[in-house]
């Protein structure tokens, strides 16, 4: 989902590099995980496309405007917390959300074994 809205979203500042991107996408991305059994194929294309409108949606005029406007003001006004929020998101893009992954995985485990 996020490597489909991402090359969704680098489609609309350029079409050849969104292009590359999608084709960067299936190959590096989504045949592997195919390939190797991780996922289904439908798996794959229920995430690609739920990636690719929810950019398309939010590059649209007035969801982009209010995203911008909250984004500009909240920097204008307290740029600390601002850049430290930005930092955290980078840095959960970058790793693709491991830590998170892992504490939801944790925890699921944890109230599992409370049920049972």
């Amino acid at each position: 989902m996020l490597f489909a809205a991402l090359a969704v979203g680098l489609g609309f500042m350029s079409r050849v590099s969104g292009a590359l991107a999608f084709l960067y996408f299936l190959l590096v991305i989504a045949f592997p995980r195919i390939y190797l059994g991780f996922h289904y194929p439908t798996d794959i294309l229920a995430g690609a496309s739920l990636g690719a409108v929810i950019a398309y949606a939010f590059n649209a005029e007035r969801p982009r405007k209010l995203i911008s406007a909250a984004a500009l003001r909240w920097e204008q006004t307290a740029a600390s917390s601002f850049y430290a929020a930005f930092f955290m998101v980078s840095f959960q893009l970058a790793t693709m959300f491991e830590s998170v992954r892992a504490i939801a995985s944790s925890a699921s485990h944890y109230i599992s074994r409370l049920l049972h």
